[in-house]
């Protein structure tokens, strides 16, 4: 499913930001927010210190 398709539709999906991983630099468009592969390792090491996580 493509991002911008759960952006535009936030009442079907409930979602109103995505974080998109990748070969990129950090940068934000919009409602989302861009980052380079090597970061999700600290949404999985250090989880409490992102408060809206499960």
């Amino acid at each position: 499913m493509q991002e911008r398709t759960v952006l535009n539709h936030p009442e079907k999906y409930h979602v109103k930001q995505i974080i998109k991983f990748g070969d990129y630099n950090i940068g934000r468009e919009g409602h989302m927010l861009t980052l380079p592969s090597y970061v999700q390792f600290m949404l999985i090491m250090f989880p409490k210190c992102f408060p809206d996580s499960p």
